[in-house]
């Protein structure tokens, strides 16, 4: 049995010690934040549940162990923050810049994360399970041997990024940017690549279904009846 005991943190946060975790986790619930500034702050482990925040920098802060869920963040700054073994179910971040940030083992759950910027972010470890990653900028990322399934890259920036191995299985990749990208023994079976330029793709090895055969064949020139 897990002896959970509850203390005042102050009046916005509920706090409760884990003695198997080990941890103080503070849970904010339903708390809204416009244009506040958590830059270069450490922050206690934090459980955010039907939060938003709105234009909020969160440069350099220590975020390790977040948990979010159902919360909302529009146009905030995560650069060079820390955001290891975190995980988020639910949420949005919207139009969000990542540079640098360390997502070491981190997890997301069904997000929304269309429009973010993750130029130079540590992808190390990261679960994607599902959700919509729909016009982020993904550049250079290695997601070798990941499970991506239908996860939806559409008009996604993955310019150079590392598929290698990863199970792709009906996720959107229409009109993404997959220029240098490597598919090489993935599993693209069911996967949208309207827009995709086949013929310079680096399928190498990978699987892939009739439908998606034929598309590779049309790109080559050849005649399909």
């Amino acid at each position: 049995m897990i002896d959970v005991g509850f203390d005042d943190y102050n009046p916005r946060i509920r706090s409760y010690h884990i003695k198997e975790r080990a941890r103080i986790l503070h849970e904010w619930v339903k708390k809204e934040f416009i244009e506040e500034d958590f830059s270069s702050q450490v922050l206690p482990v934090l459980h955010l549940s039907q939060c938003q925040f709105i234009r909020c920098q969160f440069k350099f802060a220590d975020l390790k162990e977040l948990e979010t869920e159902n919360c909302h963040f529009i146009d905030c700054d995560f650069s060079n923050s820390a955001l290891n073994s975190s995980v988020h179910r639910a949420s949005a971040f919207t139009n969000c810049r990542f540079g640098k940030t360390n997502f070491f083992v981190a997890k997301f759950e069904g997000c929304k994360m269309t429009g973010s910027n993750f130029d130079e972010a540590d992808f190390t470890g990261v679960s994607i399970q599902g959700g919509d990653w729909s016009y982020t900028v993904l550049r250079h990322q290695r997601l070798y041997k990941c499970d991506l399934s239908e996860v939806s890259f559409k008009e996604a920036d993955l310019y150079q990024c590392d598929f290698a191995k990863s199970n792709l299985q009906n996720v959107d990749l229409s009109y993404a940017n997959v220029s240098g990208a490597s598919f090489s023994g993935a599993d693209l079976r069911g996967a949208n690549l309207e827009g995709i330029d086949m013929k310079n793709l680096n399928i190498k090895n990978a699987r892939i279904d009739v439908a998606q055969a034929i598309q590779v064949a049309r790109s080559l020139g050849a005649k399909v009846e």
